[in-house]
């Protein structure tokens, strides 16, 4: 099959602004529905025909245009995998933590229907407040991979090669290493070249609100290491191991640092905020503090 049949069978609601369709086919936008109706959203998953098949990842998703309130706000809505229970509720207290770390992130809200129906609405970077589409590229699309070899780069090449195309290089790099930093503290080991991505507005083409922040400490059966390494290390990071990365990017070492201490003096905070905001069981949460107090000890006690 050819490249512009396997596009056009993904839907046209796809991230950024293009997508692909048959000539004699009609265009399938969002749904629009008020986002507080939870039968509606029911009826919406329940229709396995309008599961976003062109938005990545795991959890199942729909693309959704917001009528409610006479505000038109475009979503993307995740549920949570039978195999991964918490997903959603994970996913929320972490990217709001990202927030609390200056660390820009998607804006994400936790709604429990009723009838315990979990879902996360998650504001679309790639549109803007009318429904315009904005360009939107994710790692592998910049570094010209395929989709499938998302964990066949390194994370230090994939930061080189987004931050050169972005109009801001450096302050894109730290961006990105920032993420790096936080996820290896908060245990979002499944970081890969999908889930960075650049976004271009007004002319300007910069890191995206970062997106997928999860902790995955939380599901046994994945593996704890940083799914790609830095430098050649997936764990185990000193201060050194960024020091190195920074001057490699070209970065000025004080931002570093200080984007490194702020990290540290807030985490113990969060990670014990975790406990208290998604129930997971004592067990799993006892294995996360262990894995992540382990990781902060190491990095604070190599700053002198």
């Amino acid at each position: 099959s050819d490249g512009f049949t396997l596009l056009g069978g993904l839907q046209t609601d796809v991230i950024g602004d293009f997508w692909a369709q048959r000539t004699d086919a009609q265009p399938h936008p969002p749904s629009e529905i008020d986002l507080d109706s939870e039968d509606a959203l029911e009826r919406l998953y329940a229709d396995q025909t309008l599961i976003a098949t062109g938005l990545p990842g795991v959890q199942p998703k729909l693309s959704l245009t917001s009528l409610s309130r006479s505000l038109r706000r475009n979503a993307i809505v995740k549920f949570a995998p039978p195999e991964f229970p918490l997903l959603v509720e994970n996913e929320a207290y972490w990217l709001r933590a990202c927030s609390r770390l200056r660390l820009r992130a998607v804006k994400a809200k936790v709604r429990i229907g009723k009838r315990g129906f979990h879902r996360l609405e998650v504001d679309r970077f790639d549109r803007e407040k009318g429904g315009g589409r904005l360009h939107t590229e994710d790692g592998c699309q910049i570094m010209n991979l395929h989709p499938a070899d998302k964990y066949q780069v390194s994370w230090h090449s994939l930061i080189e090669a987004a931050s050169r195309v972005c109009s801001a290089p450096l302050p894109a790099a730290l961006h990105w290493m920032h993420l790096h930093l936080v996820s290896w503290l908060c245990g979002n080991a499944d970081l890969h070249a999908k889930n960075i991505s650049v976004v271009v507005a007004g002319g300007v083409i910069q890191p995206s609100p970062v997106y997928d922040v999860v902790c995955t400490l939380a599901y046994p059966g994945l593996a704890p290491q940083m799914a790609l390494k830095s430098l050649g290390k997936d764990d185990g990071y000193r201060l050194r191991d960024f020091e190195e990365l920074a001057a490699r990017l070209g970065l000025p070492r004080r931002p570093v640092e200080s984007m490194i201490r702020r990290s540290l003096d807030l985490m113990p905070d969060l990670v014990k905020g975790f406990r208290t905001s998604v129930p997971y069981d004592d067990a799993t949460h006892d294995r996360i503090e262990r894995i992540l107090l382990e990781r902060w000890q190491r990095l604070s006690g190599s700053i002198s």
